[in-house]
């Protein structure tokens, strides 16, 4: 009875090892499943942090790009500005010459824009001596708002031009290679094309 009661002990005891062992195991497998997932978690969220921080660079890219065009544009209107006052100071004499004045709209070529106003498209005839042109405010009742492209261009005689006030826009090559023009009065103007007072 005695050997039996021992033999019993001897298997509980084996029993519970192994129930020990088999929990230990559980544990460590558990406890490394834990550590796996924490590690694939972290490693997931340092990858959207890296690609937050590319968007941003790329942002930020983007932005000194932008900024670098219009220290171009702001740049380039400076130069306009200095080459008009220079041309206004060429000579003093060019002002004192007897001019024909263009300033009638029969005297224009023009056409009317989507948004209903009026942009000069050229000359209706061009003079042969000294002339300046005093652009309009309005033509048959719409306002003048753009010069377009070579309207004035090759113009050898044209000394003088003044903006209507509705005048904001001066496209590419407006004025090219009037080699006398001397006096510039912009009035309202906001946009200057490429090369629009180009010699």
């Amino acid at each position: 009875m005695k050997k039996i009661t021992k033999l019993a002990i001897v298997f509980l005891v084996l029993g519970l090892m192994s129930l020990v062992f088999s929990v230990k195991i559980f544990a460590t497998d558990f406890l490394n499943g834990k550590e796996q997932e924490a590690i694939i978690g972290q490693a997931i969220e340092e990858e959207e942090i890296n690609e937050e921080n590319k968007k941003n660079e790329t942002d930020a890219k983007y932005e000194l790009v932008v900024d670098e065009k219009i220290e171009e544009l702001n740049k380039e209107m400076e130069n306009i500005e200095k080459e008009l006052k220079v041309k206004a100071l060429k000579t003093e004499s060019a002002s004192n010459e007897n001019f024909i004045t263009i300033n009638k709209a029969s005297d224009f070529k023009y056409k009317t824009l989507d948004d209903g106003t009026i942009a000069i498209t050229g000359l209706a005839s061009t003079p042969s001596q000294n002339f300046k042109v005093a652009i309009p405010d309005t033509i048959d009742g719409k306002k003048v708002s753009t010069i377009e492209q070579i309207a004035f261009a090759n113009k050898y005689y044209l000394r003088e031009v003044t903006m209507g006030s509705n005048v904001t826009a001066i496209a590419t090559y407006a004025f090219y290679s009037c080699t006398n023009l001397a006096t510039v009065n912009l009035a309202n103007t906001k946009e200057i094309g490429n090369s629009a007072f180009y010699l």
